[in-house]
C-alpha cells in the first residue's frame, strides 16, 4: 500500500519546519551574543505585591521603593533575567515601557 500526501499536507509541514528552523535560528542568536528579547513587563506601585513566584525570589515580598518602577522580564536564549527602571508614563524621567530587545551588557 504506497501512502501518498497531499499537496496541503506538505504544504503545512514545510511552514511547520520553517517555523522550528526559525525558532532555532533565534535561540542560536541569543545565546551566541548574548542578546535578550522581552518576554513580559510589569508596572509596579510602592507597596504592591509581585503576582510571579520568580519576581519575588528576585526582589521579595513586597516592592519597597518609593516610585513606580517598570519590571521586565527577559530570555537571552539560556535563562531568564529581570531589569529594573524607573516607571513613567510620559517617557520623561523613565521608560513609559520596556525595551523589546537588549544587546549584550546592556
Amino acid at each position: 500500500a504506497d501512502i501518498t500526501l497531499e499537496p496541503r499536507s506538505n504544504n503545512a509541514i514545510v511552514v511547520i519546519l520553517i517555523f522550528v528552523f526559525v525558532l532555532l535560528l533565534t535561540e542560536v542568536f541569543l545565546l551566541l551574543t548574548g542578546s535578550k528579547i522581552l518576554q513580559n513587563e510589569l508596572i509596579i506601585s510602592p507597596g504592591e505585591p509581585f503576582l510571579d513566584e520568580k519576581t519575588v525570589e528576585i526582589f521579595g515580598e513586597y516592592y519597597a521603593k518609593d516610585n513606580k518602577s517598570l519590571i521586565c522580564r527577559y530570555f537571552n536564549g539560556r535563562k531568564t533575567v529581570f531589569r529594573e527602571y524607573i516607571y513613567s508614563p510620559t517617557n520623561t524621567q523613565g521608560l513609559d515601557s520596556c525595551p523589546a530587545f537588549l544587546r549584550p551588557r546592556q
